[in-house]
């Protein structure tokens, strides 16, 4: 039985990618240990992982400014890493892994596999970077100047504490192991020619909907089925249910509304329900166009269940995968800041109305499906543990073996 470490980082999006390939190797008879904030607990277990909880030393700023939070996003990462590390460090020395899965965001999972013996993967949830192409060097690409000079003076303590490279933001975004697992079909990718052999396009790896809950849906209504929501992160757009309320009256569409928030403006028309929550993978299987903000967790989701969607990016990253979307034909890219109650109408109008996007995203779903998700994913780990010697039982025949040809050395 071979033990997969998860290091993760505790944003919903990062976790929900993982999990079902946890599940999938838990199923396979391993086992499988995940650090995570104690919010994750119940996800993480019923994935049938072995939970080890902890609490974030470092909070995200409370800023709307999704460039802002964005930017973040590494510092925190390399804050926790600092406060974690000697802690993680102990545990593993009483019981070590035999396989490191890693997201490139865990800065304490990058310093595990620079430290560690045993094989690492990396889990890339996202398209894929590298020197040829990246949403992080693009013209439009975050301002991490906010945080860069904080960022650096954190990962200099780490690299003086645990001894390893000091590595910038690029390094860690760009950096690959033997085995790079991404999360989006070949096709998905820009420029999927500039990478080798080391990266392996998966697919998506989602969890199955929650079949048979209570959980919010489309009202017993008629009209083509619309669903909005913005993700988990960067709710921070205070003008959107607004802008659906009015993009959306009168229109002969059933409307539903995902707000991630505990209260909402008042107003909604007849046609529009709000929800603070939805199971998001069960409502699209039911709907006909999804206006999202283009996060590669709802989008990967759209494209696994063929709908054609209306994408309103919020951060570099989100705009990469809506050009991905455009350029596929799958849905229509809309600019915030250009973002009206009549160009937003005017988008889902276009997109219900001409049959093409919804060929081609049925079409697509075929594609998504294909490519082989959770389960080619814990096809390539098991593999790593057969030709890396992950597993304890491989490692102590390779013991043996070495032992018998310092005896008995070959030509004697």
């Amino acid at each position: 039985m071979t033990l997969f470490e998860f290091a993760v980082p505790p944003m919903i999006g990062h976790v929900n990618a993982a999990l079902p390939i946890a599940a999938e190797l838990a199923h396979r008879g391993h086992r499988v240990r995940i650090r995570l904030p104690a919010a994750f607990a119940a996800q993480a277990r019923g994935a049938g992982a072995e939970f080890l909880p902890y609490e974030p030393p470092w909070q995200p700023s409370p800023a709307d400014d999704p460039a802002r939070r964005y930017a973040e996003i590494p510092l925190r990462q390399a804050r926790d890493a600092i406060a974690l590390l000697p802690g993680v460090l102990d545990s593993l020395a009483v019981e070590p892994y035999d396989v490191l899965v890693y997201d490139p965001l865990c800065v304490w999972g990058r310093v595990l596999a620079e430290r560690g013996t045993a094989p690492s993967a990396l889990l890339c949830t996202t398209l894929a970077a590298n020197g040829m192409v990246s949403h992080l060097t693009s013209a439009d690409g975050p301002r991490f100047r906010q945080t860069e000079d904080a960022f650096d003076e954190a990962m200099s303590t780490l690299a003086r504490d645990m001894t390893v490279p000091a590595w910038n933001i690029v390094d860690l975004l760009h950096h690959a192991e033997d085995s790079t697992l991404v999360l989006v079909p070949p096709s998905f990718q820009p420029a999927r020619e500039t990478f080798d052999s080391r990266y392996h396009f998966v697919g998506p790896c989602l969890p199955e909907p929650e079949l048979g809950t209570a959980a919010p849906s489309f009202a017993d209504r008629a009209g083509a089925r619309l669903y909005a929501a913005l993700g988990t992160i960067f709710q921070g757009w205070a003008g959107f249910l607004p802008l659906c309320y009015s993009a959306f009256r009168n229109a002969e569409w059933n409307v539903l509304v995902a707000s991630g928030r505990e209260t909402w403006p008042a107003g909604a028309p007849e046609n529009v329900e709000v929800r603070r929550w939805v199971d998001q993978r069960r409502v699209l299987r039911e709907a006909d166009v999804f206006v999202t903000h283009g996060g590669m967790g709802s989008v990967m989701q759209a494209a696994s269940s063929g709908v054609p969607m209306v994408v309103i990016p919020q951060t570099p990253e989100q705009r990469a995968s809506a050009r991905q979307v455009a350029a596929l034909g799958l849905g229509l890219r809309l600019e915030r800041d250009a973002t009206t109650s009549v160009t937003l109408r005017q988008a889902v109008a276009t997109v219900l109305g001409d049959r093409g996007f919804a060929a081609r995203s049925h079409a697509y779903r075929a594609e998504v499906v294909a490519v082989g998700g959770r389960s080619a994913a814990a096809d390539i780990l098991e593999r790593i543990v057969v030709l890396d010697g992950g597993s304890p039982t491989f490692r102590l025949a390779a013991r043996v073996v070495q032992e018998v040809e310092k005896r008995f050395p070959p030509g004697r």
